[in-house]
């Protein structure tokens, strides 16, 4: 492997001071996380994309090669096609937290435009519309692998024609995705959507993503298999469950105490409270009505936004930049045993409250939340044993566990830092 270049260095720098301003662990970064940034500096050093570089003996030139020619293009050089990155693993390694990172950082610190936008429109009057995703608060550019490949469905498919467009196609990832340079994907499977990561591939186009998968027969099928690392061992989040959990006389415990005094405000249907601590911005919930509400994805954020300090919200007195907690009144782990819609609500929840970087508390004036591993391996038995329930779901709900846990431990240590 050549020697990192002074951009790699200055990446990977960056990378470190992100994940300590997003509660992560960069100790725990290995050789891996650093040959994926000597990989991209490399990528963004070159020259010309569009051009294939003979006789490379450096880490990127191993299995970056062969040539083609943009589809439906009269183009008059070739491209040189550029294998995706995937990175694999089983839940909880860190896969979509790194790939937050990189994204932000080349985005933010080195100029890489993000041209995707929450309503994406087409020359013919239509739009598409998706949900942004966010680190630290901030929107970033990664998106599911469906949600790539329906994008590129919207702008080939003409509407008023009912056929393909690639004329439509070929100048939206000219005039928007080619400018990116780098494309973040989430979620690629082993069939299905993956096929999209070689249809951006061929235009020179670097996609960096994250599967629980290992093999991927469709992309090496079309000749151009991906580079794939593989992500194991220690969570990088710092912090564990217990760290959000409060009892009777310890500071946190007056939070729940004090904004539970205040008046009741609506989200939709949601209900909560709020007030300043301190300087520090304080939200309440029920937990069994955070569970039972049917809030999405978009729901969430769109609650978080309308609450957090940096809001525009004419109601909203919480003044800009404010530390951010989340409580969660009377939690309760039976009342998500065996009840895989309360699940699902909470995991989104969670996965909306690790964009945000807020802290969270939770509390039970009963008893201490039973958050032990013999209770949470307990649950997840059940989950995958239960009769009635497509495996897929049973498989996505457990492991939809492990990341609430390793994103409730996070933000614990989160909002223990700030009391």
């Amino acid at each position: 492997m050549t020697q990192p270049s002074a951009l790699a260095n200055q990446i990977w720098q960056q990378i470190i001071e992100k994940a300590n301003e997003g509660g992560l662990d960069p100790t725990k970064f290995n050789d891996n996380h650093r040959e994926i940034v000597d990989l991209i500096a490399e990528f963004l050093s070159r020259q010309d994309h569009n051009k294939q570089e003979n006789g490379r003996s450096s880490l990127l030139g191993r299995f970056f090669g062969r040539k083609n020619k943009i589809d439906g293009e009269n183009n008059e050089t070739a491209v040189d096609p550029v294998p995706p990155i995937i990175i694999s693993g089983i839940p909880g390694t860190g896969k979509t937290t790194f790939l937050y990172l990189i994204d932000t950082v080349l985005r933010t610190l080195h100029g890489l435009p993000d041209n995707i936008q929450a309503t994406m429109h087409k020359t013919d009057g239509t739009t598409y519309t998706l949900q942004k995703r966010f680190f630290c608060g901030m929107p970033i550019s990664l998106l599911s692998v469906r949600k790539w490949t329906e994008l590129l469905y919207f702008f080939n498919w003409d509407v008023e024609a009912h056929g393909f467009n690639s004329q439509d196609l070929s100048q939206f990832i000219k005039n928007r995705l080619l400018p990116m340079r780098i494309l973040f994907a989430d979620e690629v499977e082993m069939t299905g959507y993956s096929p999209t990561l070689p249809d951006l591939a061929k235009h020179g186009i670097l996609v960096l993503g994250t599967s629980n998968q290992y093999e991927f027969a469709q992309l090496d099928s079309y000749l151009i298999p991906p580079k794939i690392y593989q992500f194991s061992g220690e969570d990088m989040r710092l912090g564990n469950p217990t760290d959000a959990i409060v009892t009777e006389g310890e500071e946190g415990w007056n939070l729940f105490k004090l904004t539970r005094t205040q008046e009741t405000n609506y989200f939709d249907r949601l209900a909560y409270q709020r007030m300043m601590v301190g300087e520090t911005a304080v939200v309440q919930l029920q937990f069994d009505h955070a569970i039972t509400v049917p809030m999405l994805e978009s729901n969430w954020i769109q609650f978080l936004q309308s609450t957090a300090p940096n809001s525009s919200t004419e109601s909203n007195e919480f003044p800009p930049n404010a530390p951010y907690i989340l409580l969660l009144e009377a939690f309760s782990l039976a009342q998500l045993q065996g009840n895989f819609d309360a699940i699902i609500r909470f995991v989104t929840l969670f996965d909306v409250v690790e964009q945000f970087g807020i802290g969270v508390l939770i509390r039970n004036t009963q008893r201490t939340p039973r958050l032990s591993p013999e209770a949470i391996q307990q649950m997840k038995i059940s989950i995958k044993t239960r009769a009635g329930v497509d495996p897929e779901v049973r498989k996505r709900t457990a492991a939809g566990i492990d990341r609430w846990l390793s994103r409730l431990g996070q933000a614990g240590h989160k909002a223990k830092s700030l009391i």
